[in-house]
């Protein structure tokens, strides 16, 4: 998995802290041409995850409107890795 989007600049995961919140904020994501919206993650209709790729500048925007609302979280996408292994 990369970490970055040449387009776009770096992958962020987006998760709901409640479900059906993400469903609004997607078309909004959507919408915005800064915002590459790369996968959803969760059940059809309901999902709770998505992965874009967006400037860090926009992130930090991103994360300080979702800290005031404290509704949605924001952090760079990591590859996973098994038992901490590299």
């Amino acid at each position: 998995m990369h970490t970055t989007s040449p387009a776009y600049g770096t992958r962020y995961i987006i998760r709901a802290r409640e479900a059906g919140l993400l469903t609004a904020l997607l078309g909004r994501l959507q919408a915005d041409p800064s915002i590459q919206l790369l996968d959803v993650i969760g059940p059809a209709g309901a999902p709770h995850t998505a992965v874009v790729g967006l400037s860090p500048e926009m992130a930090a925007a991103l994360e300080m409107q979702f800290r005031a609302s404290n509704q949605f979280t924001i952090e760079p996408d990591r590859p996973l890795s098994l038992f901490g292994g590299t």
